[in-house]
């Protein structure tokens, strides 16, 4: 039996440093200089999973291309698919702040859908379902600070199921 009260750990032995000689070595790196142009978001991992792909392309700056996936994760069909969207409105400046009052601050974002492609997901079926949905009046650099709302109504076999919930960034410049 080892007696724990009398044992007296050893110290470590320390790892001798690298020779100081950084003057023979040129070190370098590239780092993002902010958010990218584009990025993929798991939004929903239920019974319904949902991944959403926002891009900003370069020819509209404005605009923000949001690609939605929908997929299967039960082994029973998903029917009657509804998906919505609702997203934040631009914040006005206090009105004394007359001088950055403008109206395109007033004029908030604005969604514009695509029909989805199908209302039906066979089971397990992956990416079965997509839409599209432009979402205009974002400035360049301002993608971040954009919050989405959505909600999706659906039947996994004869079962109905509602579900929401809030993308707090599309993490896109």
């Amino acid at each position: 039996m080892f007696d724990f009260a009398s044992f007296t750990p050893k110290p470590s032995t320390p790892v001798p440093a690298p020779p100081a000689d950084d003057d023979e070595w040129a070190f370098s790196s590239a780092l993002p200089e902010g958010l990218p142009s584009a990025n993929t978001i798991s939004v929903s991992e239920t019974g319904l999973g949902i991944s959403l792909h926002a891009t900003r392309e370069a020819s509209s700056p404005s605009i923000i291309t949001l690609s939605v996936s929908f997929s299967n994760t039960t082994d029973q069909p998903i029917s009657e698919l509804t998906f919505m969207a609702a997203v934040t409105k631009v914040q006005s400046p206090s009105s004394h702040d007359k001088f950055h009052q403008t109206n395109e601050a007033k004029q908030g974002y604005s969604l514009k859908l695509q029909p989805q492609s199908g209302r039906r997901l066979q089971p397990r079926e992956q990416a079965g379902v997509r839409q599209v949905i432009h979402l205009n009046g974002v400035e360049q650099g301002r993608g971040d600070s954009v919050k989405l709302r959505w909600k999706a109504s659906y039947k996994i076999g004869e079962k109905p199921v509602n579900e929401q919930g809030e993308i707090a960034s599309l993490g896109v410049a």
